[in-house]
């Protein structure tokens, strides 16, 4: 048995960063004001050329792009988008002229268009729409890698493997979730009540020196030792003064460690990513 919430996971869909593209620096400083007062962080390119330079050296959630530009056209631009960024969303601009319809920006692979004038209550009403489908998405997305991973884990432990592997493997399926944000490796350690103390008993992709630090772990002592104390998830998105066994060349790093208990709440040991 694991604690419930030792890893929160925001299924609710937001924008990082959006990228602005026009090649009116007025409309382009207009639409700036509007993106950032919603509350959004934003980067704005002059054209379709400047706009791929951003794509290649930033990563973006969502592109809103005028369509009426030199070199490279949004529908260009948009179908760029779909080729090589098939996760970020896109905004089509259409002119006063139509020369564009939506069905021609829907083709190319825009999430959605506006036309010319349009009030700031119609880009924000958008923006809301697209988060709520792409939380949707995260939702059902999450929903089916949880599913997959509790079947991965039961066929696991019920195998005919010695101890050792049987956890190496649920370390590798546990740090296979992309979401989670997690490198892959990790480690399991069993506790032995009559030494209080953690003993490792397998890992993943751990440095030997690493290895050989934190092969027996005193209750109360490091990251490990204090999730074996208090029974509690101990957390660190960096290596702080509570990080007690080190070794020479140690990289800053995060950890959670997630003690492992009975049904009636006895520690069996403590697992950490």
């Amino acid at each position: 048995k694991m604690p419930t919430d030792t890893i929160a996971v925001k299924q609710e869909f937001d924008f990082k960063h959006i990228l602005l593209v026009d090649d009116n620096p007025t409309f382009l400083a207009i639409l700036t004001e509007i993106v950032t007062d919603l509350g959004y962080q934003c980067t704005s390119a002059n054209n379709g050329l400047e706009a791929k330079k951003c794509l290649q050296a930033d990563n973006f959630d969502l592109v809103i792009t005028d369509i009426m530009m030199p070199d490279i056209t949004g529908i260009e631009l948009i179908r760029y988008l779909r080729d090589k960024f098939p996760d970020t969303d896109s905004i089509a601009i259409t002119g006063m002229d139509g020369k564009f319809r939506f069905t021609d920006v829907i083709k190319a692979g825009a999430t959605d268009y506006l036309s010319k004038p349009f009030p700031r209550e119609e880009l924000a009403a958008k923006l809301a729409r697209i988060r709520r489908e792409r939380s949707a998405h995260l939702a059902y997305r999450y929903g089916i890698d949880i599913n997959h991973l509790i079947n991965n884990l039961l066929r696991i432990f019920l195998s005919d493997i010695d101890l050792e592997q049987t956890f190496i493997q649920f370390i590798s399926h546990i740090t296979s979730l992309k979401w989670l944000g997690l490198e892959a490796k990790g480690a399991v350690f069993l506790a032995d009540n009559s030494h209080n103390s953690l003993e490792m008993i397998a890992q993943q992709n751990m440095r030997e020196a690493r290895i050989e630090s934190c092969t027996h772990v005193p209750f109360g002592r490091c990251f490990c030792g204090r999730a074996a104390q208090t029974g509690q998830l101990v957390f660190a998105n960096r290596s702080d003064e509570r990080y007690e066994l080190t070794y020479d060349g140690i990289n800053a790093q995060g950890h959670y460690c997630i003690p492992i208990k009975t049904g009636a709440g006895d520690l069996l040991g403590v697992f950490t990513l």
